[in-house]
C-alpha cells in the first residue's frame, strides 16, 4: 500500500510540474496551452499574450522570430522574485521583425541578442516596448551592428538590464528609462532619450572600447548616473549635440565639451558614495543600486526626484516583476486528501 501511495504522490507531482511548464496564449477571454514556445508563437494572432512560465526554452534553429503585435510576458528573472516559478530564460537570439509593431515583450533572461529584423526587408517596427528583461547579449535596433533603420519610432526600452552593447542604428524616438546598462552605447543620430539609467562601464575593457557613448549626436540624457567613463572619456567618434542635465558622474567633467552641453550635473562623485550597496563596477544581483542618503543625487533630479533608478513617479519595480500576477513564494501541504493528492 506505502508503495502504491509513494506512485500516486510521484504522478500527481510530476503532473503539476508539466502544468507549471506549459505556456500560456490568451487571446480575448479564451485561453490555450503549449509545450513549447514555437508552437505558442506560430499559433499567436496580433493581440494575443503570451505567458511563459519559469524555465528554460530554445526553439528551432535557436532563431526567435516575432512578426506579430503581440504581448510576451515572463515570470521575471530576478532570483529573489522567482524563487517559486523559476527565471523564464529564452535560449536563442530574438529577432523582432516588421508585422510586431504595438508589440511587446517583458520579464524574460536571453543570453543572446535581441536585434530588430532579420534583414534591411523585415526591421521596420514601430511603438515596441522591451521592458524589465536580462538581456546578456547585444540589443540591436537593426539586423546587425553597423545597419541603420532610420523608418523604425517609437521604442520604450525601461528597467531592463543589458550587458551588450546598445546599437541604435539611428532609430528615432526611442526612450530608455531606468535600465542598467554595462557596455556603451552606439550610433544615434538624435530623437533618443535617456532618463534615469544607470551606465555601468567596466574599467577592464580596452581603450578602445571604454568610452560610454560611440557616435552618439542629439540625444538628450536627464537624471542618469554614468560611472566609469575610463582612459578615453566620455566620448569616442563623432559625439556631438548631446544635452547632459542633472546627472551623475563618478569622474570629473565640465560642459560644455565637444560640442556636448549640461547644466545642474554633479561630477567626480565616489561611486562608493552613491549607491546603498555596491561591490563591482558590473551588474549584481546582491548591489542596492538605490541612493545613499547623504548622495548628492537625493532629490536632485530634473523632476526633483532621486536621480538613478528610483526616481520619477514610478521608480524601478522592485526585482523587475513582470506586470502580470506573480507568484514569489508557494508553500504545499504535507499532506493529501482522500484520494492521495496534494493541494
Amino acid at each position: 500500500m506505502k508503495k502504491i501511495f509513494l506512485i500516486l504522490v510521484s504522478i500527481v507531482f510530476t503532473n503539476i510540474v508539466n502544468a507549471q511548464s506549459l505556456i500560456a496564449v490568451q487571446s480575448n477571454n479564451n485561453v490555450s496551452f503549449y509545450s513549447n514556445l514555437d508552437s505558442a508563437i506560430n499559433n499567436a494572432v496580433n493581440g494575443d499574450y503570451v505567458y511563459i512560465p519559469g524555465g528554460s526554452f530554445t526553439v528551432a534553429g535557436n532563431v526567435l522570430i516575432i512578426n506579430k503585435s503581440i504581448n510576451i510576458i515572463g515570470a521575471g528573472h530576478y532570483p529573489d522574485s522567482t524563487l517559486a516559478t523559476g527565471i523564464t530564460t529564452i535560449n536563442a537570439n530574438i529577432k523582432i521583425c516588421t508585422g510586431a509593431s504595438g508589440g511587446s515583450i517583458q520579464g524574460i533572461y536571453t543570453p543572446q541578442n535581441i536585434s530588430f529584423g532579420t534583414s534591411a526587408s523585415d526591421n521596420v517596427v514601430n511603438g515596441y516596448s522591451i521592458s524589465r528583461c536580462y538581456i546578456a547579449g547585444a540589443l540591436m535596433l537593426s539586423y546587425d551592428n553597423i545597419s541603420t533603420n532610420t523608418t523604425s519610432q517609437n521604442i520604450n526600452i525601461s528597467e531592463n538590464v543589458i550587458v551588450g552593447i546598445v546599437y541604435l542604428s539611428n532609430v528615432p524616438n526611442v526612450f530608455f528609462s531606468k535600465n542598467i546598462f554595462q557596455s556603451h552605447i552606439a550610433n544615434c543620430n538624435g530623437q533618443v532619450i535617456f532618463r534615469n539609467n544607470i551606465f555601468l562601464i567596466q574599467s577592464t575593457y580596452s581603450c578602445s572600447s571604454t568610452p560610454t557613448f560611440h557616435n552618439i549626436n542629439s540625444a538628450q540624457f536627464f537624471d542618469n548616473i554614468i560611472t566609469n567613463i575610463g582612459c578615453n572619456g566620455l566620448f569616442v567618434g563623432t559625439c556631438t549635440g548631446n544635452m547632459f542635465y542633472n546627472n551623475i558622474f563618478s569622474t570629473s567633467i565640465t560642459f560644455p565639451i565637444n560640442g556636448n552641453t549640461g547644466a545642474n550635473n554633479i561630477t567626480n562623485e565616489n561611486i562608493n558614495d552613491i549607491f546603498i550597496s555596491h561591490t563591482t563596477n558590473t551588474f549584481n544581483y546582491a548591489n542596492n543600486y538605490q541612493l545613499k542618503a547623504t548622495s548628492l543625487g537625493k532629490n536632485a533630479a530634473s523632476d526633483g526626484t532621486d536621480i538613478g533608478l528610483y526616481g520619477t513617479a514610478y521608480p524601478y519595480k522592485k526585482s523587475a516583476v513582470p506586470m502580470n500576477p506573480h507568484i514569489s513564494q508557494n508553500s504545499i501541504a504535507p499532506n493529501t486528501d482522500a484520494q492521495g493528492n496534494l493541494n
